[in-house]
């Protein structure tokens, strides 16, 4: 990470949970736990090494044998308090579908990854991390999990007041960073 993680008062509620999840043995504890792992364990890799385990939190999170795909459109969209496109959702989770049932070894030679790209313009790896890290937030830590300023705010603000950077870093993607 490039800055320095300052916890406070306000990261009580979230490592409170955390610390029950740690110390829970029940199976939905345990999926949660796992989910968590799986997310942690893809902040360090490459993208395309990245997408698997993205994909693998999200399942964890799920927790379905049959129907995965609808699944986790229906599961998604019962967490995410926002408008996404169900096309735009569903092509996503057929990306997921091509790297985990091995019809795709790497996510880029997914023929839907490159459909998504085009018709998206916008990297589907960047948009599973976007709704993963979403779903993980509402199904594990509600609202006790809170938005830290950005340490480079003013950095950036300066930086898009001068046209060097877009108005929104998310822009395109299927949900806003902040949602």
């Amino acid at each position: 990470m490039m800055n320095d993680i300052v916890l406070t008062e306000a990261d009580h509620g979230w490592l409170t949970i955390l610390a029950a999840l740690l110390d829970a043995s029940d199976t939905h504890s345990r999926s949660q736990l796992r989910a968590l792992e799986y997310f942690y364990r893809a902040w360090f890799l490459d993208p395309r090494e990245r997408f698997p385990a993205l994909c693998m939190s999200l399942d964890s999170l799920v927790g379905v044998s049959d129907g995965h795909t609808k699944a986790v459109v229906k599961y998604v969209k019962s967490k995410i308090d926002t408008v996404i496109d169900d096309d735009r959702l569903r092509l996503l989770m057929r990306v997921r579908g091509a790297v985990i049932h091995g019809a795709a070894p790497d996510v880029y030679d997914s023929e839907n990854y490159e459909k998504y790209y085009v018709d998206y313009e916008t990297d589907p790896i960047r948009d599973l991390e976007l709704i993963t890290a979403k779903c993980l937030r509402e199904a594990i830590f509600g609202a006790t999990l809170k938005y830290h300023l950005d340490p480079n705010a003013e950095l950036l603000a300066n930086m898009q007041a001068m046209g060097r950077l877009p108005a929104r870093l998310d822009e395109g993607c299927i949900i806003a960073e902040d949602v």
